[in-house]
């Protein structure tokens, strides 16, 4: 997954995309992402060790993504405070995935990594 020098997440259409849908299992979460041109795409986060997510809705409309180290998140005060809303203690070596949306859901989760997949047909 690229991401900027700040952590938010590049690489493929998703500003005012829409997130659709999530799953979970084993450790997993998946979450179904279709862009304002119909591209959709699955995020994939593995090894998920603590999730929150708030205010699902249909018609969840996206703003922003970030792929963040834990270093980096913590220095984001509002992060560190839902960081320890989902998860508490966090080891050095996972990652913060973070989506904000401009209506509807907020997820944060920690994980040992995430992945985008290609467009889907």
């Amino acid at each position: 997954m690229q991401r900027d020098a700040n952590g938010r997440v590049r690489g493929f259409a998703y500003h005012d995309g829409y997130l659709d849908g999530i799953t979970l299992k084993d450790r997993e979460v998946q979450l179904a992402i279709g862009s304002i041109d119909n591209e959709r795409r699955v995020l994939t986060l593995h090894g998920v060790q603590g999730l929150k997510v708030d205010n699902f809705r249909e018609g969840n409309i996206l703003a922003d993504l970030w792929c963040l180290t834990v270093a980096e998140a913590l220095q984001m005060p509002d992060v560190a405070r839902r960081i320890a809303d989902a998860s508490g203690a966090v080891a050095p070596e996972l990652c913060v995935f973070v989506l904000e949306s401009s209506y509807g859901a907020n997820l944060i989760a920690v994980c040992k990594r995430a992945e985008v997949s290609e467009i889907l047909g």
